[in-house]
């Protein structure tokens, strides 16, 4: 992890602005973007990362293909292929 050296303020709901710099390179420039928050115990540190859903059936997140505006993996298309083959095989 690189540190930026980037201090913010929060304001009084605990909100702060992150730089468009960093807005931009994660893609985060639309305001449906949503980001996932990981927080260390141990260490105490605050790990922000842009949020990537994953399949819509199994949660995989490696090779989804987006259809219709969802996202599903490849062995899901395949248990739905062979699902559908087989009703129509009935």
């Amino acid at each position: 992890m690189k540190a930026l050296g980037i201090t913010k303020k929060l304001d009084k709901l605990g909100r702060f602005v992150i730089p468009i710099e960093i807005r931009d390179r994660l893609g985060l420039n639309d305001e449906d973007s949503k980001v996932e928050l990981f927080f260390n115990i141990e260490d105490e540190t605050l790990v922000m990362k842009k949020y990537e859903r994953g399949c819509e059936y199994c949660g995989e997140m490696k090779d989804n293909i987006e259809y219709k505006g969802k996202k599903i993996c490849e062995s899901c298309v395949e248990e739905l292929t062979n699902e559908l083959f087989d009703k129509k095989q009935s």
